[in-house]
C-alpha cells in the first residue's frame, strides 16, 4: 500500500508519504474509509498559508507528533473522578470505549447498518467531505464511536485519550 502513495513533491509535503507509510493496514469495518482517505491525502496538496481558512495554521507542528504505536494502549494518567451525570468514555485504539458500560437513556450505540450507511453521507450533506483534516481523520480511523442521541436527552459526555502528545489512529 505505502509505495503507491504518492504525495505531491515539496518540502511542506515530505513527511506526508513516509507517515503514511507507518499507518497499519487498512482494516476492519473502516478499511475502504482508511483506502479513501489515505489515496486523498497522498493526492492533494497540504493546506497552507496561501490558502485563507489555514494562513494561521502552522502543519509543520503537526509533522513532529510521533504516531501511536498500533495495538498499545498507553496507560491512561490518574484523572479525578467524572463529574455528576457525567459519562466518561476512553478512547484508545485498542479497546471498546461502550464495553461493559450502561449508556443513560436517550444514548444508544448506532446498528452496524445505520453506521454503513452514515459513514461519508453525512460529511457528503455538509459539503466537507474533501477538506484535509476529514481525509487524515479516514486515513487514521481504525474505530468510530457512532452515538444516537434520542429526542431531548440531556447527556453530557467527556472523551478521554490515552495518548494526549501522539496522532492516535482511533
Amino acid at each position: 500500500m505505502a509505495a503507491s502513495l504518492a504525495a505531491p513533491s515539496g518540502p511542506a509535503t515530505a513527511w506526508l508519504t513516509p507517515w503514511l507509510a507507518q499507518l497499519p493496514p487498512p482494516a476492519g469495518d473502516l478499511a475502504a474509509v482508511q483506502q479513501r482517505g489515505r489515496r486523498a491525502l497522498a493526492e492533494q496538496p497540504l493546506p497552507g498559508s496561501r490558502d485563507e481558512a489555514w494562513r494561521f495554521t502552522d502543519l509543520s507542528l503537526l509533522a513532529q507528533l510521533p504516531l501511536a504505536p498500533a495495538g498499545a494502549a498507553a496507560p491512561l494518567q490518574a484523572l479525578p473522578p467524572a463529574q455528576p451525570g457525567v459519562l466518561r468514555l476512553q478512547l484508545d485504539a485498542v479497546s471498546d470505549p461502550l464495553a461493559g458500560l450502561s449508556l443513560p437513556a436517550g444514548l444508544e450505540p448506532l446498528s452496524p447498518a445505520e453506521l454503513a450507511q452514515g459513514l461519508g453521507h453525512t460529511l457528503a450533506a455538509t459539503g466537507c467531505e474533501h477538506h484535509w483534516p476529514v481525509e487524515l481523520n479516514h486515513a487514521t480511523a481504525g474505530r468510530v464511536l457512532a452515538l444516537r442521541v434520542a429526542g431531548r436527552a440531556r447527556v453530557r459526555l467527556e472523551l478521554v485519550s490515552s495518548q494526549p502528545a501522539a496522532l492516535l489512529p482511533l
